[in-house]
């Protein structure tokens, strides 16, 4: 190659480069700058949270987190039996489940999950099921993909049930 085409690939390789760079930072004070006007976020399946619900559901994922004792924790074992360690079952509404532990898989559909709303996607389980009560027995046990209690064991049946009629509206 000639020194003359050296050059201009070099140069058009910088170029490319360097307009990446622009076009990802600009592409991030976009979203940066939307997410500061916004004031709320969204999230799967369209639904909006706001900074309030957000700090909620952190505040009771960090509350479950509370009752938890390392094992060989003497100060622990000393202070509480580990009968006293296990959380009080706390019945929250079916949107507040939802929202801290379906909306990942019901609000996207990941791995065939109905989605949220979806009268008619529900309505085969229901029928498989034997109606909502046999639903939430499902759920309770996990069904394919998804695990037992859809992943958080703090939930009861009746919290279940309340998720899922939500999720039925």
């Amino acid at each position: 190659m000639s020194q003359t085409n050296e050059d201009y690939f070099t140069k058009m390789v910088i170029s490319i480069i360097f307009y990446t760079i622009v076009a990802v930072a600009v592409v991030a004070g976009i979203m940066w700058l939307a997410s500061i006007v916004g004031g709320t976020k969204y999230v799967a399946g369209g639904v909006k949270v706001s900074d309030a619900i957000q700090k909620e559901a952190v505040t009771i994922r960090i509350q479950a987190l509370e009752t938890i004792s390392l094992v060989g924790d003497k100060k622990a074992d000393a202070a509480t039996p580990a009968a006293e360690t296990k959380a009080e079952p706390v019945m929250l509404d079916g949107e507040t489940i939802v929202k801290n532990s379906c909306l990942a898989c019901h609000g996207t559909g990941v791995l065939n999950a109905p989605l949220i709303g979806k009268v008619e996607a529900w309505q085969p389980r229901l029928d498989a099921n034997g109606g909502i009560d046999g639903l939430v027995s499902s759920a309770v046990a996990g069904k394919g993909a998804m695990p037992a209690k859809g992943g958080n064991p703090n939930l009861t049946a009746e919290n279940l049930k309340a998720a899922i009629e939500f999720m039925m509206k």
